[in-house]
């Protein structure tokens, strides 16, 4: 893309919380909240120095090797996000 100088790009994201499964993981959703992806820090436990940059989605898993416990949501990914209390509606 070339531009001229002075040239303005207007981008505009949409800020919704929705949830996208995982690619070959149809049970597996992550929870984005505009094209950010929400995640938490749970620790370094079964991370080798290197080991936590997941260069392809696909192999999310296969970083840890030591029982870690994680959080989880279960149920229906569409109907908790429903039941959310952050959505664009609300505010």
């Amino acid at each position: 893309m070339c531009g001229v100088t002075g040239d303005v790009v207007e981008v505009h994201l949409p800020m919704r919380l929705r949830a996208e499964p995982l690619p070959g993981h149809s049970d597996v959703v992550a929870i984005l909240y505009g094209p950010i992806v929400l995640a938490g820090r749970l620790g370094r436990k079964g991370l080798t120095p290197g080991a936590d940059i997941i260069v392809n989605e696909r192999t999310y898993g296969d970083v840890l090797h030591d029982e870690v416990d994680v959080p989880a949501l279960i149920g229906d990914s569409q109907e908790m996000l429903a039941r959310s209390s952050h959505r664009e509606d609300r505010r």
